[in-house]
């Protein structure tokens, strides 16, 4: 049926189907720009809720890898700092399961909280595991 013609199912002009417009696809330099200005506040953000370095670096990581599959270069600098914030907080959500085994960098006397391996100090290179 041509453009404007009423349809005699419902009585009115069929309206015109436009294309969905396709967000900015970000280039090499838009990413390693956004990882560069952004991964210091994000790792800051993230060591700030888990406390340990080796997590911290790695959630840093597994945010940037989860952002890359997402992230538009049509947004404002601060839209796309919110957005990696709230990926943070995701990535946190998933890694603070319950029941999720988790190795920390053990150095407290005694373990805070009580890991499941050692039953008094640990030496500082030892890791623990915590079950929460």
């Amino acid at each position: 049926m041509p453009e404007g013609e009423a349809d005699s199912r419902v009585g009115q002009p069929r309206a015109k189907v436009l294309p969905l417009p396709q967000a900015a696809v970000p280039d090499q330099d838009y990413l390693v720009w956004a990882y560069q200005t952004h991964v210091t506040a994000i790792y800051q953000y993230v060591y700030s809720r888990v406390g340990n370095r080796p997590d911290a670096e790695d959630l840093t990581s597994q945010v940037f890898m989860k952002a890359i599959q997402g992230m538009r270069a049509d947004v404002s600098v601060p839209e796309l700092r919110s957005w990696l914030y709230k990926v943070a907080q995701t990535t946190l959500a998933g890694h603070r399961q319950p029941g999720k085994i988790r190795r920390r960098p053990c150095g407290s006397t005694p373990c805070s909280p009580p890991c499941r391996i050692h039953t008094g100090a640990c030496s500082s290179s030892a890791f623990c595991v915590v079950i929460r």
